[in-house]
């Protein structure tokens, strides 16, 4: 589909000029519509896995972005290690602000992605 080919390259291209929480929604957006597309979704894991290593930046992470991220990975079947141990943490260091929804979201992301495993 040629529009999407289009929103993929624009979304892509302006990664970087993105808050987090629009990187969040994309990769929730390619996913929802079964879009894999490797290269923008190994950009938006390396965009969360260095800011989650910040701390200064790992507070702009609500809850619905760590789980809408996780979720959108694991649909993809994209079990990237890095960033599933990086979000599995920081959701443990945030249990209290998640939703129901949120939470089952993310458990279920980090256990198809079995990230408890990818720990060790």
């Amino acid at each position: 589909c040629s529009g999407y080919a289009r929103v993929r390259l624009v979304a892509f291209r302006r990664l970087g000029e993105m808050v987090f929480r629009v990187r969040a929604n994309t990769a929730w957006a390619f996913a929802k519509v079964n879009q894999s597309d490797v290269k923008l979704f190994v950009a938006v894991a390396n965009e969360v896995e260095q800011r989650l290593a910040n701390i200064a930046w790992a507070k702009e992470f609500g809850a619905a972005c760590l789980a809408n991220t996780a979720w959108a990975f694991a649909t993809l079947g994209l079990s990237k290690k890095k960033l599933f141990v990086a979000l599995g943490k920081e959701a443990e260091q945030r249990l209290g602000e998640f939703e129901v929804q949120q939470l089952a979201k993310t458990a279920w992301a980090l256990t198809e992605s079995d990230a408890c495993a990818l720990e060790s």
